[in-house]
């Protein structure tokens, strides 16, 4: 036992100092030094308006398949108007997937409880009751339920 006495203190001193280096390494990565703001200058030069600059490129080669010489644009004189497209007809309100299992009515109640299915999500809900973006729940009857979204409604059938 006494032999191996030299070895475990240089052994204890190699741990030390990887314990040292571990240590030093870890605090630099969470107290780092934070690197200096340095503001860009502010003397940006604003950009002048931008003319349009026309040109026409003179074509002073042949055509690859008649073999002719090809004849340079004439220069387009002022502008043509732009032709105004018809605006795009209002997008249709996509309604999710709702169906309509029926309601439960507590003894003495007299408020039924709709049981939906919407996208693949069930729910429980009463009259004037909204889940997602506002659909709302306006009547209750026993073979379907009229909801609403905003100015839309939809009367809903009861699954048989």
């Amino acid at each position: 036992m006494m032999k191996n006495k030299g070895l475990t203190y240089a052994l204890l001193i190699v741990v030390g100092l990887i314990w040292y280096n571990v240590f030093f390494r870890v605090k630099s990565n969470l107290l780092g030094e934070e690197e200096a703001f340095v503001p860009s200058p502010s003397n940006i030069q604003s950009i002048a308006s931008i003319r349009r600059d026309t040109f026409a490129l003179k074509a002073s080669y042949r055509d690859p398949f008649s073999g002719t010489p090809v004849q340079a644009a004439p220069v387009a004189g002022p502008e043509m108007p732009v032709e105004r497209l018809p605006p795009p007809p209002p997008r249709q309100e996509v309604w999710p997937q709702i169906t309509y299992y029926g309601q439960v009515k507590k003894t003495g109640s007299k408020e039924p409880l709709a049981i939906l299915n919407v996208d693949g999500m069930q729910f429980y809900l009463r009259h004037g009751e909204s889940i997602f973006d506002n659909y709302v729940v306006n009547r209750i009857f026993r073979d379907s339920i009229e909801m609403s979204h905003g100015k839309k409604k939809k009367m809903i059938r009861k699954l048989h």
